[in-house]
């Protein structure tokens, strides 16, 4: 029992020591070592119970030397069989050699090298990505979903419903004409001229208030006249009684003489009284003249201005007629257009039904594949499809218009286009931010870490997809660029992914201040172009006018001074610069 005592503690003594050993080994090989570890514990397990079979061995010796070999050599026999000495020594040697260092570490790197072989793990993940990602199979998904939400026949059955409701030739035509025809009769018009202008220009009416104003003026005549004359009266009056007086006081004769002298006084004023009032009969008919003649020239004047109105009503109905019929002819083409369009529609998706679907060819080797998409993947193609459909429905009901819904950067040249020569030539200090979420794995261990490069933001993806774009750490950040083509800067576009497509519904990652900067070399500082905010709420791709210009750049530099809200990142899904190429 000694021995066996002193042989546990050996080898516990080696299975401390077992550890130290196996640090060195780097960290992608702990799983196959630690694997590796439990298969030798169990051998050392098993050598382990070994000493305990030794006295079942040496009795089964012991018996069969005793019937074997005289008994005077037996104990001999049997000390030499059962010496504890031997049997550790033999443990121990056996031991040493299966524990040994080398072959150790020669049995664990022959396994990691068999695990972790390139062509093992290559051949993996193709395996693996063509029985996952199988083109038949994807077709196959594909074309069944596309069956299964774009039936041309419900398809077509709605389309005709809608146009037959909205765009019916009958109704339409009707509707228009009605329109026409209540507000530009020719008769009502005609009937609504006429009675204005005989309510304005009636030679009755018009003679009528002359009639009134002449007898107005003459009634104020006559009572001036009545006035001066009973004015007249009254001092001639007040004469006679002074004259009274005076004949009590003088003689007779003297009286008569002023009294002759008197009446030829009277006389005279008498007389030219008259001439007075034959003056102010004058002046009276030269006022009436006066007013006949202004009330001639505002008759004229209202009869042209009559007139006009009349010609520019007469201008604006053939106006409205021509511009009635014009819209009429142009709902009738856009009727024809769109059932060509969707008869078009009809035939090339019975041409679609006709043609039966590729049949999968599994290679022989690999397990068959489960005709199933992922959910994830599932969902991703329902909504491109929805998108798709209300998209071509707009369009068919807008009519056919390319540049129909397509922003302004879309139709300017992107000098910072990777596919057309430009290229990112450095990000200054800001460091890429990376997502420790492991692509693909091999039996426990990642092998690389997505992450996308500031590439990204000028390789020009036609669709923004969540997560398609550069991160960088913090709120601030930095993307020198290097142009197409020496150019006058004019215009610079961000594009972001919209709110809609956001899984939160929200985007705090998006660039908020910005600054553009142009350089001629890469150790320039660069001339401020402009500073702009892109807005929260505003469209997904925004773009932004610079001030004129006649400076050729051939870098340009984007600066992010702020996001939206989030504190470890801030995403960059493409950038845009457009300007003229100068002709020197």
């Amino acid at each position: 029992m000694d021995s066996v005592s002193l042989m546990l503690a050996a080898l516990k003594s080696k299975i401390k020591h077992l550890p130290s050993r196996a640090a060195s080994v780097s960290g992608r090989t702990k799983k196959a070592f630690a694997l590796l570890l439990l298969f030798l514990i169990a051998l050392l397990c098993v050598w382990l119970l070994l000493p305990l079979l030794t006295p079942l061995v040496s009795r089964l010796a012991l018996t069969v030397l005793f019937t074997s070999s005289p008994p005077l050599h037996q104990p001999n026999s049997i000390q030499h069989l059962v010496d504890p000495a031997l049997v550790s020594a033999a443990v121990e040697e056996r031991i040493q050699y299966l524990l040994g260092p080398s072959l150790v570490l020669a049995a664990v790197e022959e396994k990691i090298q068999r695990l972790l072989d390139p062509a093992v793990v290559s051949a993996a993940v193709e395996a693996k990505m063509q029985r996952l990602l199988d083109p038949a199979v994807v077709s196959a998904a594909v074309g069944a979903k596309m069956q299964r939400l774009l039936d041309p026949a419900v398809v077509s059955a709605a389309i005709e419903l809608k146009m037959q409701s909205l765009l019916d030739p009958a109704v339409v035509s009707a509707a228009v004409e009605t329109k026409m025809q209540r507000l530009l009769d020719p008769a009502v018009v005609s009937a609504a001229v006429e009675a204005k202008m005989e309510t304005l220009l009636d030679s009755a009416v018009v003679s009528g208030a002359v009639e009134v104003t002449m007898q107005r003026l003459l009634e104020e005549l006559q009572l001036k006249q009545e006035l001066s004359l009973s004015q007249m009266k009254e001092s001639l009056q007040l004469d006679l009684k002074d004259m009274k007086d005076l004949q009590d006081l003088k003689d007779m004769k003297d009286l008569q003489d002023l009294k002759d002298m008197k009446d030829l006084q009277d006389l005279k004023d008498l007389k030219d009284l008259k001439d007075l009032q034959d003056l102010k009969d004058l002046q009276d008919l030269n006022n009436l003249q006066d007013l006949k003649a202004q009330l001639l020239v505002l008759d004229s004047e209202n009869r042209q201005l009559l007139l006009q109105e009349a010609s520019a009503l007469s201008q604006r109905m053939e106006d409205h007629q021509t511009e009635s019929l014009s819209a009429s002819e142009a709902l009738r083409v856009r009727i024809q257009t769109l059932e060509q369009q969707n008869s078009k529609f009809s035939q090339e998706w019975s041409s679609l039904q006709m043609t039966p679907p590729p049949a999968p060819c599994p290679e022989p080797g690999l397990p068959p594949v489960q005709q199933q998409l992922t959910p994830e993947l599932q969902k991703a193609l329902e909504k491109w499809l929805s998108d798709r459909i209300k998209d071509q429905a707009s369009l068919r009901l807008t009519g056919s218009c390319s540049d129909c819904g397509r922003p302004d950067a879309d139709k300017m040249a992107d000098f910072a286009l990777e596919t057309q020569g430009a290229s990112v030539i450095s990000t200054r200090c800001s460091e890429t931010y990376r997502i420790r979420s492991a692509c693909v794995t091999l039996f426990g261990f990642p092998l690389w870490y997505p992450s996308e490069s500031p590439r990204t933001v000028i390789q020009g993806s036609p669709v923004l997809l969540p997560g398609k774009c550069w991160a960088f750490h913090g709120v601030q950040g930095t993307l020198l660029i290097s142009l197409s083509h020496p150019i006058t800067v004019s215009h610079v576009t961000l594009d972001h992914l919209p709110r809609y497509n956001s899984p939160t519904g929200r985007i705090d990652s998006a660039p908020r201040d910005l600054q553009v900067y142009g350089m001629r070399e890469e150790s320039e500082d660069g001339s401020l172009l402009g500073t702009f905010t892109y807005r929260e709420d505003g469209e997904s791709t925004q773009t932004f006018k610079l001030p004129i210009s006649s400076v050729v750049y051939r870098l340009v530099e984007l600066r992010v001074l702020s996001n939206w809200g989030h504190v470890d990142y801030t995403c960059l899904y493409r950038f845009r610069v457009h300007g003229q190429i100068p002709s020197s």
